[in-house]
């Protein structure tokens, strides 16, 4: 109908405008971001500047960046995310700071052993209006967004989108893929988003023979098939008080950021994990400080 089609317009020039303000305004504060450190782009504003260069169709979130941990951290007047004060002002757009991927692993324990020093090793530059910034390289990139998009929980399709887009357009060298991916225990991170992206495109995205050389253990294949239901990839948001999530997807979700990551060397942390909430919770209740502060008083006194 026309009236659908005028709306689909209307959304489509918004879009446009949206991703035209965020690239003025990453492009007018990259000279003041430069002043400081290297930067490598992730996500949203690399693939602006990559994969869909020439191909407006993709609206970027926050601006998330790498930069080195040592200069992460020497920022005085850096706030909680490590971006300097002259930088956050300087723009309308957000913009995250990240310096070790390995920092959101499962809450369980660090599971996965990304080296960045290798990372930023391999990376590779590219010119932004006379400026140098850096990218990963692609096979790192898989890496990273593999690792991610399980972090997240597997929320939001378009994530899937670009990973698609992403493998089209780089000739990726699996088998270094591969090699890293048992070096960092991101395996099954790999094997889990490429059966994603075959089955949601319907279409073989990542050849069987890729599947099979990074393909999990049996009794893990089963158990994430098991979780794997579609309909949680379809679910914008992991809590599971949302109208947009039930318990059970909540539940599934949660499996499925840590079972990718569990080896025999890290399974106990697993089985802990359940045991770790209450205990801090009961660590830090008001009650259990009371009590703590009563006791040190008590011996004070028996002291005094």
């Amino acid at each position: 109908p026309d009236y659908v089609r005028q709306l689909l317009t209307q959304i489509y020039y918004q879009i446009i405008a949206r991703i035209i303000y965020y690239k003025n305004e990453f492009e007018k504060v990259l000279p003041t971001i430069k002043k400081y450190n290297e930067i490598i782009l992730l996500r949203g504003v690399f693939y602006l500047y990559t994969i869909y260069k020439n191909n407006i169709i993709r609206e970027p979130g926050d601006i998330d960046l790498l930069i080195d941990k040592k200069i992460c951290f020497s920022f005085a007047d850096a706030d909680h995310e490590y971006v300097p004060e002259t930088v956050r002002n300087s723009i309308d757009v957000e913009i995250e700071y990240h310096y070790n991927f390995n920092s959101k692993t499962p809450a369980f324990g660090p599971c996965t052993y990304i080296n960045m020093k290798e990372f930023w090793q391999r990376s590779k530059v590219i010119t932004i209006n006379d400026i140098d910034v850096r990218i990963l390289e692609p096979e790192d990139y898989f890496l990273h967004v593999s690792h991610h998009n399980i972090i997240k929980g597997f929320v939001c399709l378009y994530r899937f989108v670009d990973l698609k887009e992403f493998i089209k357009k780089y000739n990726l060298n699996w088998n270094s893929i591969i090699e890293r991916g048992r070096k960092y225990n991101l395996l099954t991170a790999i094997w889990l988003n490429c059966y994603v992206v075959n089955s949601l495109f319907d279409d073989e995205i990542v050849s069987e023979n890729i599947m099979m050389k990074v393909k999990p253990g049996i009794l893990k294949e089963w158990i994430i098939l098991k979780l794997v239901d579609f309909d949680i990839l379809h679910d914008p948001n992991t809590n599971k008080d949302s109208i947009y999530s039930s318990g059970l997807n909540n539940f599934k979700k949660q499996l499925l950021v840590r079972i990718p990551f569990i080896r025999i060397f890290n399974f106990h942390k697993f089985l802990l994990y359940p045991l770790k909430i209450p205990f801090i919770k009961f660590m830090y209740s008001e009650n259990f400080l009371k009590k703590k502060l009563y006791n040190l008083y008590a011996v004070f006194r028996k002291i005094m």
